[in-house]
């Protein structure tokens, strides 16, 4: 199988004392090497930090890896099963 992940939003809004990292990210699945697309999955998530520099930029990282974890545990996976059992 193909799988290619595009990182489509991150952004970072200060709230209060702390700062919001949300991000979007978008998988497709296609079969391989024909690369025939039949999955297209999305997925978004936020993670709270303090305001400080290296925080936030470990938030930016903490909210990626949060997405892809969970696209590909919850729906990637699913995908792939109902392809193979075509």
């Amino acid at each position: 199988f193909y799988v290619d992940g595009t990182l489509t939003e991150i952004k970072a809004k200060e709230k209060g004392a702390s700062t919001l990292v949300s991000c979007k990210i978008s998988l497709l699945i296609a079969t391989y090497p024909e690369k025939s697309m039949f999955a297209f999955l999305q997925g978004s998530a936020s993670v709270s930090a303090s305001q400080s520099a290296q925080d936030v930029e470990l938030a930016h990282q903490d909210c990626v890896s949060a997405v892809i974890e969970d696209m590909i545990a919850r729906k990637a996976v699913a995908a792939l099963q109902a392809k193979a059992g075509e």
